[in-house]
């Protein structure tokens, strides 16, 4: 979606993006841009949103969740209470990379073209940050093969919960190369307006991720204005994520990853 601006009108701008997203994101995002952010979006302002949703293909059962402890940094150090998802008996691919300390498993949604991948940290041996300092996009893009998965029978335990993450993007991407787009005068987007004088002030983007027992309901839009384990064979495993882990949800097909996060510490007992 892209908007000129200009007119004066930011109230309209603002309230005709803000719909659009809501429209795009099934309203799980509301809201990107407000009538400050649009102070700065002196030309132009181009939004992108992307929708996902997916259900399980080996649903959590309701009655098998309860409340537990979610330890942030150490098994004793606990960070709140979380609604811990449990699925008794199921088969997944799972695995184990020593270089990152950590395990991983893959939960499937129907039609097996797109899956949530868990990473979680050996809790005795590192942390969330230092995997994610050590993960290359190599990893990303292959977690079965960066963790050897193979199919087993785990006991997976993990939370339901629900993320909503408002970032500004420019000098993010500015120290990744790319200044110019944002310097006056250096970067060419003659081929929006036919000039040479428009340049990007900020780039806004929020993402929202809830999971669930049924499934995933996730939404993202960006605005632009211009230990290595051994098992017995046959043996269960037991996936516990009851501490701090990143997720990857990615299409199966073309290996694109749609979300990327965190979950570091609940705020709020989920409902």
């Amino acid at each position: 979606m892209l908007i000129l601006c200009g007119s004066g009108d930011n109230n309209g701008a603002v309230d005709e993006i803000n719909d659009w997203v809501a429209r795009k994101t099934a309203n799980k995002v509301k809201k990107i841009v407000s009538e400050v952010d649009m102070e700065s979006f002196s030309a132009l302002v181009l939004v992108n949103a992307i929708y996902f949703k997916g259900n399980w293909l080996h649903k959590f059962y309701d009655k098998f969740t309860v409340d537990e402890e979610f330890h942030v940094e150490s098994k004793s150090a606990v960070g709140g209470k979380v609604k811990l998802m449990y699925n008794p008996r199921g088969k997944f691919f799972y695995g184990v990379n020593s270089r990152l300390q950590c395990q991983a498993i893959e939960l499937p949604y129907d039609g097996r073209n797109m899956s949530m991948f868990i990473l979680l940290p050996n809790q005795t041996a590192t942390n969330v940050y230092e995997t994610g300092r050590k993960l290359t996009a190599g990893d990303l893009v292959n977690v079965r093969e960066a963790f050897n998965m193979k199919s087993k029978r785990v006991r997976l335990w993990l939370p339901r919960f629900k993320l909503d993450e408002r970032l500004s993007l420019a000098e993010m991407l500015s120290a990744m190369g790319m200044s110019d787009l944002f310097s006056d005068g250096a970067a060419d987007l003659s081929g929006i307006d036919g000039g040479k004088n428009l340049h990007v002030s900020e780039i806004l983007h929020r993402a929202v991720v809830e999971v669930n027992e049924k499934g995933t309901e996730a939404a993202g839009v960006t605005a632009v204005g211009v230990m290595e384990v051994s098992f017995e064979i046959g043996r269960q495993i037991d996936f516990r994520a009851d501490h701090p882990f990143i997720f990857v949800i990615q299409d199966k097909v073309t290996k694109s990853i749609l979300f990327l996060g965190r979950f570091v510490q609940p705020t709020f007992l989920y409902n």
